[in-house]
């Protein structure tokens, strides 16, 4: 399968490093633009060490940036901490679409500080969704979500569990291979095994 992986920051970062390790045919990795003088992203940085290609275009609304992509003819986007929009035509270029990784239990805490919200507001328990985007923000059907109770926690432990559980072999292989596993993680809300 070619994957693109496309997002910024730890999150990306481990997303990427996961699926090299895995053996996945990473063809690709889009980054939003660093801000003139800012350090290199740790996305960016960790895919030029594997040799990859690295895109950071400004806008989706610019059709070379959508020839681009199509030419790579790849078969899903993996998108992690993306905070550029991203059109939903622009989504489904990939012959699976696009998934799409976030620190909450969708429809909870949509957008960002999704992390620190749940902690702050007393939840007893938070985690992660992964869902098939759409045009609004943090919407679309659930693919998988794996919850973790909150106790004694902060927001930097709660980064490290998002990207280590992001990257969990059960939980990406029911990604990967479209089929819910019961036995591997915690489903709730809507969730949608395969595209709609």
């Amino acid at each position: 399968m070619r994957i693109v992986v496309h997002g910024q920051q730890a999150f990306g970062k481990a997303v990427l490093e996961a699926l090299l390790k895995r053996g996945d045919n990473v063809i690709a990795v889009y980054v939003a633009p660093e801000k003139p003088g800012a350090k290199a992203d740790p996305l960016k940085e960790a895919a030029l060490a594997a040799g990859l290609p690295v895109h950071q275009p400004s806008s989706y609304k610019d059709p070379k940036v959508w020839e681009e992509f199509k030419a790579m003819k790849p078969d899903l986007q993996v998108m992690a901490f993306v905070t550029l929009f991203v059109p939903e035509d622009f989504l489904n270029i990939p012959k699976h679409g696009s998934i799409q990784y976030h620190p909450s239990l969708l429809p909870a805490y949509r957008g960002a500080s999704a992390i620190n919200w749940p902690i702050i507001k007393g939840e007893k328990e938070t985690g992660l969704s992964i869902f098939w985007p759409d045009n609004g923000l943090d919407t679309g059907d659930v693919l998988i979500q794996k919850k973790t109770p909150i106790s004694n926690t902060t927001p930097g432990t709660m980064q490290n569990y998002s990207s280590r559980y992001w990257t969990d072999a059960p939980m990406w292989s029911t990604v990967h291979d479209s089929s819910a596993d019961p036995n591997a993680c915690t489903t709730s809300g809507t969730t949608s095994p395969t595209k709609p």
